[in-house]
């Protein structure tokens, strides 16, 4: 039996919400194209081109949008994907999403897109952080970071290091089950090589500390006593000057 909550179709506004050029509404899951279709003026959509054409509810022409449609599994989740850009100011864009669930789709919760990439193949769950990590970097040196976890480094890495305690592993293995055909590695070449192994994963490791600043701050105090120039000190920290009050 399937998980409905897995494979039920999702939408959400891709964009953030405000007044703007352009808003983005995904809808994903396999209803995707039959929701697309009660809604839009053209109707069997073929994936991989761009439609230009209208909104529609109950005859009335909602909005001139664009929309984008993806087979399974050529999507960001994996899934079918349709992406409806439209003009984006706040009403119309809640307008157009409103009725998306109406033809049967439900509200994606936080992150959900990115889960189903995650359970359909598309990224693993290093990939999967590195793409809020990019969302929320506010620093040159953590959103070259973010994208190089994105496209796979941290993956290759966790991937070299695993492979290097199987083959270590089913060295031993082999010669504890056939010690006729197989040699026993020597004990200094197994310690030599846990420990190379231990410090790729210190290395890594290593790295967390600082990701954790970058994606959360510092919270710092500027203590002293009146009039010793901690106000200047704040401001020349900020690059601004900002009224303390206390």
């Amino acid at each position: 039996m399937k998980n409905s909550y897995i494979t039920d179709t999702i939408a959400a506004i891709a964009t953030p919400l405000g007044n703007g050029g352009v808003s983005i509404i995904r809808i994903s899951g396999e209803n995707s194209f039959k929701i697309i279709d009660k809604i839009f003026t053209y109707h069997n959509l073929n994936a991989g081109r761009i439609y230009h054409g209208r909104i529609i509810e109950n005859n009335q022409e909602l909005d001139d949008v664009i929309v984008l449609p993806f087979r399974s599994p050529k999507s960001y989740t994996g899934e079918d994907v349709i992406e409806i850009h439209c003009h984006g100011g706040v009403y119309i864009t809640k307008k157009i999403l409103e009725l998306v669930i109406q033809q049967g789709a439900r509200y994606a919760e936080k992150g959900e897109f990115t889960k189903r990439a995650f359970i359909n193949g598309k990224m693993d769950l290093s990939q999967a952080e590195a793409v809020l990590d990019l969302i929320h970097a506010n620093s040159e040196q953590f959103a070259e970071k973010s994208a190089k976890n994105l496209f796979g480094k941290l993956s290759i890495e966790i991937t070299q290091i695993r492979q290097s305690i199987m083959e270590l592993l089913s060295g031993i293995i082999a010669a504890v089950d056939f010690p006729e055909d197989v040699v026993e590695p020597e004990y200094e070449f197994i310690e030599n090589n846990i420990e190379k192994i231990l410090e790729k994963i210190n290395y890594i490791l290593s790295f967390s500390k600082s990701s954790n600043v970058f994606r959360q701050g510092i919270k710092i105090v500027l203590a002293g006593r009146p009039n010793v120039g901690k106000s200047s000190l704040f401001n020349a920290l900020l690059n601004f000057n900002i009224v303390i009050f206390t």
